[in-house]
């Protein structure tokens, strides 16, 4: 598996949300980096792709199918430090033995989160062994789901840094059982349609279904339509969707779900009624769609009905509204 092409963050190494400047700078220390490694994970062109791609993710903001890490923010603290009998100790400075450290009545949550802490650094670092380490660490440590969860995301990197890609996978379907996070699922998703493209498919719903509210819902239908995209492309060889076999009912049913959603905006709702009416065209003829969505008289509406006949109605309504305009 192309960890580059599936987390442009960590060939950098920095946060996934990471502003423009936090890029310059972690770019211009993996460029260092790269200089001085006999056996650096990436090329300076990889390097020089995944900036870009940061960078013009910042310009034009979309959800992509990219590996995020932290998968939640709130629990990892880059600042996070310990005292342990007058002596501190943070990401650069780790206690050598954190079981000892735990019997010198240190809270085990506190240097669990060190070790997240660490482990993070670690990875954004390329330094995968030590990362998976710490990960482990952590989850030895730890009680709370939510620092587990992450500990699993970075212990996932880091398996798939190495090419272990299956077991990458058992430990994100372990951390997915917890509360719901899209970023998890999205990484789940990710992974998935690399290796085992099936397994992706089928967990597409999911990521619908199990969001928490309608944003993360409509983030979600969003990524399901994405993966859907990427996982027939590559099975079928080509980037013609006629070509794809028809993605999973679970998942048209959840798409159906948010199309006469009050917080569905007129773009959202014609990209998936455009989508539907490609793939599942007589299901979406039957359903009461046009009188239920706020968007029952716009012109994305009469472009989705125009689609539902064929693609030559559809260029001609188009061609009807532009003029009018």
């Amino acid at each position: 598996m192309d960890l580059a092409s599936i987390a442009p963050s960590l060939v950098i190494g920095v946060p996934s949300d990471a502003d423009r400047a936090e890029l310059g700078t972690a770019f211009a220390l993996a460029s260092r980096r790269l200089k001085t490694s006999a056996n650096a994970p990436f090329t300076i062109e990889q390097l020089t792709t995944a900036l870009a791609d940061l960078e013009e993710n910042l310009k034009t903001p979309q959800l992509r199918l990219w590996y995020k890490v932290p998968a939640n923010p709130d629990v990892v603290d880059p600042k996070q430090a310990i005292a342990i009998r007058g002596t501190r100790y943070d990401v650069n400075h780790l206690p050598s033995d954190f079981e000892l450290a735990v019997a010198q009545d240190v809270d085990p949550e506190e240097l669990a989160s060190l070790a997240l802490a660490a482990a993070v650094k670690a990875l954004y670092g390329w330094n995968w062994e030590e990362a998976a380490e710490l990960s482990r660490v952590c989850l030895k440590l730890s009680k709370v789901e939510e620092v587990r969860d992450e500990a699993l995301n970075v212990l996932a990197a880091a398996l798939l840094a190495r090419g272990e890609a299956s077991k990458a996978l058992d430990a994100l379907r372990k951390a997915v059982e917890g509360e719901w996070n899209l970023a998890l699922q999205t990484n789940l998703a990710v992974v998935a349609s690399e290796s085992e493209p099936a397994t992706a498919v089928d967990h597409m719903s999911y990521l619908i279904a199990g969001a928490v509210d309608s944003d993360q819902r409509l983030q979600a239908a969003v990524l399901a339509v994405a993966l859907w995209k990427r996982s027939q492309g590559d099975e079928k060889g080509s980037e013609d969707e006629d070509d794809f076999d028809p993605p999973p009912r679970s998942v048209l049913d959840a798409i159906y779900d948010l199309l006469d959603s009050d917080a569905l905006s007129e773009e959202n709702f014609y990209d998936f009624g455009v989508f539907l009416a490609r793939v599942d065209k007589e299901q979406l003829e039957a359903v009461d769609l046009f009188t239920q969505s706020p968007h029952v008289s716009s012109p994305s509406a009469r472009l989705i009905q125009a689609r539902i006949k064929g693609f030559f109605e559809f260029v001609g309504e188009f061609g009807q509204i532009a003029k009018a305009r």
